[in-house]
């Protein structure tokens, strides 16, 4: 079915790895009518990963989201009044006309009991003086709607730091809402702390919705559950999808090795709550090392000036970022590294009695330019959790009589000291 045209009109929200129903312009082998929903033989169940949108173009994506959106508002105003708040405005229309003009079009034809209330964050230090007369509600043709321009001074804070608008950009927006209300800073320092702490709890609240939100897209893309999943509140951090995926994996360990049976819900296996805690507490662990290991090579005490030097080029595991996942073939270096550096860092009383008393320590990685020496160097620092110290020839050697040496020392005294540490001499 390459090259075939349709249109997507069914999915199941509550599990993203289900196929999605396609009807498609003209009949399909194997076809049926998606339990009535399109003509015989124009229906297919296809996975998400083998459709692609049909427009190609950034600004065709956008007028087809504009559309999608207003599609659904006039729907909705069906039932009863409406509002519909389009955040940060802007972004909407910068730079595109098309979009402009079809968002234009749309507000225009809304219904008269459908309100549309934008945001917009001024980030400039202009401050822009209310309307003399109020907000105002000016009618597009028979309807009525109306923009409220939230518009902030720019010490509003890390939390909404963007770019300064175009004049262009902002006469759209005025052409496409003319009525606004300003929103300035609350003047009394009582009230500006309250307020400054209302935001510090919103974000903190959208934080905890976010990560929720994360987890349970995760877990039904894994065909799982967890109903008591609300309980969590997971504030202080963002968690991104890496981040989610390795949670759901170490809940699902934890579920296997101490459950007894298995929970299926909706053909769903259903992870506990302790599980997820399980999970969280190991992400949790991990984080706290990570910055354990960045904080303790702040209070690393150098003992000349050669170590102070070398101190600066240290790279903690957590910042190096390259894995053996971003190195393509050379699965057998890859293996032999695992045993030959990795496995005495990682497992150091395996080395202390029997045949394992003399573990490797130096490697020689040879090859012709490009081939990945620096990149398998730095994987196995980042997957020991071990410090990387990259040096070059040039870097310890000096024209003056025994400062060679002395840099040579204070390479290895430092990596005892920051342990474990992996010591890659390039060239």
């Amino acid at each position: 079915m390459i090259g075939f045209r349709g249109k997507v009109v069914l999915a199941f929200e509550e599990n993203g790895s289900s196929k999605i129903g396609v009807r498609f312009d003209r009949s399909v082998p194997e076809g049926n009518d998606l339990g009535g929903l399109c003509e015989e033989d124009h229906g297919f169940f296809c996975s998400a990963s083998s459709l692609r949108l049909e427009c190609s173009g950034g600004d065709d994506v956008d007028k087809l989201a504009v559309n999608e959106l207003f599609e659904v508002t006039l729907n909705e105003s069906k039932s009863g009044p409406l509002i519909l708040f389009v955040k940060d405005i802007e972004k909407s229309v910068a730079g595109n006309t098309d979009v402009y003009a079809s968002l234009k079009s749309k507000v225009e034809n809304l219904p008269a009991n459908v309100v549309v209330i934008g945001s917009h964050t001024q980030m400039d230090s202009r401050k822009e003086k209310s309307h003399p007369g109020g907000l105002l509600f000016t009618k597009f043709g028979v309807n009525q709607t109306a923009l409220l321009d939230l518009a902030f001074p720019d010490n509003f804070g890390k939390l909404h730091e963007r770019s300064k608008e175009t004049p262009k950009t902002m006469k759209q927006v005025t052409r496409l809402f003319p009525n606004k209300v300003t929103i300035q800073l609350p003047q009394d320092e009582a009230l500006l702390l309250d307020w400054k702490q209302q935001l510090e709890r919103d974000t903190e609240t959208l934080k905890a919705q976010s990560n929720i939100v994360s987890i349970r897209s995760i877990l039904h893309q894994n065909g799982l559950d967890c109903p008591d999943l609300e309980t969590f509140c997971i504030k202080d951090q963002t968690l991104t999808n890496e981040s989610v995926g390795k949670v759901v994996g170490w809940a699902l360990s934890h579920q296997f090795m101490h459950s007894s049976g298995v929970l299926l819900k909706d053909a769903k296996l259903v992870v506990s709550t302790e599980s997820i805690k399980y999970g969280l507490d190991i992400l949790q662990g991990i984080q706290n090392e990570s910055k354990t290991l960045k904080k303790s090579l702040k209070d690393v005490v150098t003992e000349n000036e050669f170590e102070k030097k070398l101190l600066a080029d240290v790279i903690p595991p957590s910042d190096i970022g390259v894995s053996f996942d971003d190195i393509g073939a050379l699965e057998n270096v890859k293996d032999t590294l695992k045993e030959l550096v990795m496995l005495p860092l990682q497992r150091p009383e395996l080395f202390c009695k029997g045949q394992l008393t003399k573990p490797s320590k130096g490697i020689l990685l040879f090859g012709p330019p490009g081939t990945g020496k620096t990149m398998l160097a730095k994987a196995v620092a980042t997957e020991a959790g071990a410090n990387f110290i990259n040096i070059s020839m040039s870097s310890i050697t000096s024209k003056w009589f025994g400062e060679g040496e002395k840099y040579v020392k204070a390479v290895f005294s430092l990596a005892s000291k920051i342990a474990p540490s992996v010591i890659f001499v390039d060239e």
